[in-house]
């Protein structure tokens, strides 16, 4: 493919949608009792991991009260991913920068540079969703092959078997590598996203181990390092697979195959329906399971709006879905999590098989920074 720059074919679906977006949360009103709730969100979810870390800390339990306090820690790991991390990195609890970035390193001390994500998720997946060669979530290769445009291996005929158990090591992988190229280089899934200096790399590895080496030192100080590092790993462990579960039903929730930017870089589609064609919505009616997910039941108004609190969405998923059929486009929503998870097993199933025609070309399409 040509190294043009990407970009989207013209459309009117988001700028129809817009006005009538903001209409809504005009009429709503977006005062400072809608922001604390947002940060009520934030207190809830830092409380109970700061609340199962306190009793990981000093109390002693029974074998299967450990068991039962790591899966809650690791639980509440994943709410404040959903609740801090996710919603701060939007800006859409706070609109400072410097606060939101603070408050997650406070409230959410995990192994990872805030930084990086931000610029894998904001400026890769919400910049190209469901673009093949472009979204760096749909980048697993060669472990697992989400699409029909990536190589196949012999191993991917298992994937929708060990696909699961990867999963479970996501935040591992997330804190132990997975930023550390762009930390070193800048770049992330092939993109310069920015310019290297030996100062923002301290800066990088100080925002990625500062944080979570004070929440540690007391651990270490009052129990075995073995055990803290197990603890950890197991709390980890069941944070990877729950944002797993999450995270895999929007983008991963059926076999349809991505849209790829043609030999000039060119995304056929405009990008509020690439974002339609390719996200799926998912049903959650427990509220304790709606407040988890943390606005991602609503996937496809999320990546449309992603400014928008997680409490507005479904104020304004409505309008969305309105419009959207209106364009003669398919607002696809799971009926329940295992419904979406049953979709994603067919994908990688469907994907895992050998292909008749092999893909001899690279899929990759260099971007501009």
């Amino acid at each position: 493919m040509g190294a043009g720059r990407v970009r989207y074919a013209n459309g009117d679906l988001l700028a129809e949608i817009r006005p009538r977006v903001l209409a809504t949360l005009a009429e709503h009103g977006l005062s400072p009792r809608r922001v604390a709730r947002a940060w009520l969100d934030v207190a809830l979810a830092a409380g109970w991991f700061f609340a199962m870390y306190a009793v990981l800390l000093f109390v002693a339990l029974p074998p299967w009260g450990y068991v039962l306090a790591i899966a809650s820690m690791g639980l509440a790991t994943t709410a404040t991913l959903m609740h801090i991390v996710h919603p701060l990195m939007h800006r859409s609890v706070g609109r400072s920068t410097r606060l939101n970035v603070l408050a997650a390193q406070v409230l959410a001390p995990l192994p990872g540079s805030w930084r990086w994500w931000a610029a894998k998720h904001n400026l890769g997946h919400h910049a190209f969703p469901s673009v093949a060669g472009n979204d760096p979530d749909f980048d697993q290769a060669p472990v697992l092959r989400c699409d029909s445009s990536a190589p196949w291996r012999p191993w991917h005929r298992w994937q929708h078997v060990y696909a699961w158990l990867l999963y479970a090591l996501l935040s591992l992988r997330w804190s132990l590598a997975a930023d550390v190229p762009f930390i070193l280089t800048g770049r992330e899934n092939g993109r310069s996203m920015e310019q290297p200096s030996v100062r923002r790399t301290a800066l990088l590895l100080l925002d990625k181990f500062a944080p979570v080496a004070v929440f540690l030192t007391p651990a270490f100080l009052l129990h075995p390092a073995v055990n803290v590092v197990a603890f950890s790993v197991a709390v980890l462990v069941v944070n990877g697979f729950s944002t797993a579960l999450i995270f895999v039903p929007g983008h991963f929730g059926d076999a349809r195959p991505l849209v790829a930017p043609d030999a000039d870089g060119k995304i056929p589609t405009d990008y509020a329906t690439t974002i339609v064609q390719g996200v799926v919505n998912m049903r959650v009616r427990n509220p304790i399971g709606r407040w988890f997910v943390g606005g991602l039941d609503h996937h496809i108004e999320h990546h449309l709006f992603a400014w928008v609190s997680p409490r507005d969405l479904h104020l304004i998923a409505p309008i969305v879905e309105s419009a959207v059929r209106a364009h003669g486009l398919s607002y696809r929503t799971h009926e329940s999590l295992g419904q979406g998870l049953r979709e994603h097993a067919r994908r990688l199933r469907t994907f895992g098989r050998r292909p008749t025609h092999l893909p001899t070309v690279e899929t990759t399409v260099p971007v501009a920074a």
